[in-house]
C-alpha cells in the first residue's frame, strides 16, 4: 500500500469515528486531517471540518497541506478513475437513449401500418389526441383534447396506445 493511500484510510478512519460520535463534537469545529502527499516523511496535519473533509471527498481530491501536492502517478490514477467513471455514465446513457429510440421506432410503426380514421384516438408524445386527416408526407393533424387548435405532427410521433411509464 503506497504512503498516500495508507494516510487516506487514515482520514476516511478519522471521518467513521466522527460518525460514530454522533454530533459529540459541533461540525463547525476543525478536525485534524493527515496530509495525503505521497512524501515518505510528511506527517503534517490539516485542519478541516467534516464538512470541508466530506466537500473533499465528493470532488475526489486529496487532503494536502499548503504547497503540498500529489505525484504525478497518484494524479494519473484519479484522473482515470474519473474518466473511467464517466466513461460508464456515458454508456448508461447511450444505452437508455438507444432502448427508447428502438421504442419509439416500434411504436412509429405500429401507428403508421393501421389506418388512421377521422376522430380516432391518438397519442402524441404521451399526450392524447383526435386524429383528423393526413398531411401527406408531411404528418397528420391532430386536436389535442381540451384544445380548439389543429396541430401537424410527423407521423412517427404518433401512437395508437398510451405510452408505457417509464
Amino acid at each position: 500500500m503506497r504512503a498516500s493511500e495508507l494516510k487516506a484510510d487514515v482520514n476516511a478512519s478519522v471521518r467513521e469515528l466522527a460518525e460514530r460520535l454522533e454530533g459529540a463534537y459541533l461540525d463547525g469545529e476543525p478536525w485534524s486531517f493527515v496530509c495525503e502527499c505521497a512524501a515518505t516523511g510528511c506527517r503534517q496535519r490539516v485542519p478541516l471540518t467534516l464538512s470541508g473533509y466530506e466537500e473533499l471527498r465528493r470532488h475526489g481530491k486529496a487532503v494536502l497541506a499548503p504547497g503540498h501536492v500529489l505525484p504525478a502517478g497518484e494524479r494519473a490514477r484519479r484522473r482515470a478513475r474519473e474518466l473511467a467513471d464517466e466513461a460508464a455514465a456515458l454508456r448508461a446513457q447511450a444505452t437508455q437513449q438507444a432502448k427508447r429510440a428502438r421504442e419509439n421506432v416500434a411504436s412509429s410503426r405500429r401507428s403508421t401500418e393501421a389506418p388512421l380514421e377521422k376522430g380516432l384516438s391518438v397519442w402524441v408524445d404521451g399526450r392524447r389526441a383526435t386524429f383528423l386527416y393526413s398531411c401527406g408526407e408531411r404528418g397528420a393533424a391532430v386536436r389535442y383534447r381540451g384544445e380548439h387548435a389543429t396541430r401537424v405532427v410527423a407521423f412517427g410521433k404518433l401512437a395508437l396506445r398510451p405510452p408505457r411509464n417509464r
